[in-house]
């Protein structure tokens, strides 16, 4: 209920800001009918507060299970990651080749119920370009993180 709460908060301030936004596309002299965004802007500010703080009420019940996330990350036996195999493969093979040849074998780990990185080690195509250790490391999702954990001490460091 608490986030549906924040999302409601958070719809209410995307209301606010659409009646408000044509104010920021006029130039020089104004049409006193512009004016609104004064009474707006605050409101816009009460409901984001609201969520802001409503967000604090979850964060601090949060509570984190390591071993059912990463039980949900292997649910989908290593295709949840399967594009960074396609991405480093694509340097090697091109792109549209490497995305074939990952989809194929995407299909046949579905199909048999297998780990993908147990198809990828048997196809000839991926082995002669990427070793198995290499393999193993791009389909660990601990390793797709991307951007995020510079990002994240971006924020940390700006706000702390």
């Amino acid at each position: 209920m608490i986030c549906d709460q924040i999302m409601q908060n958070v719809h209410l301030a995307q209301n606010e800001v659409s009646i408000v936004y044509p104010a920021m596309i006029l130039e020089d002299e104004r049409d006193v009918r512009y004016y609104a965004e004064e009474n707006y802007i605050s409101e816009i500010f009460l409901y984001i507060s609201a969520a802001l703080v409503k967000m604090n009420t979850v964060l601090d019940q949060l509570q984190i299970n390591q071993k059912q996330i990463q039980k949900n990350l292997n649910l989908t036996h290593g295709l949840i990651v399967s594009e960074q195999v396609m991405l480093y493969l694509g340097e090697k093979l091109g792109r549209q080749v490497a995305h074939q040849v990952l989809y194929e074998d995407a299909q046949t780990a579905i199909s048999n119920d297998q780990h993908l990185l147990d198809v990828l080690k048997k196809d000839k195509r991926v082995i002669n370009d990427i070793n198995e250790e290499t393999l193993e490391i791009l389909l660990k999702p601990e390793n797709y993180v991307g951007e995020c954990e510079q990002m994240v001490e971006k924020v940390i460091n700006k706000w702390s």
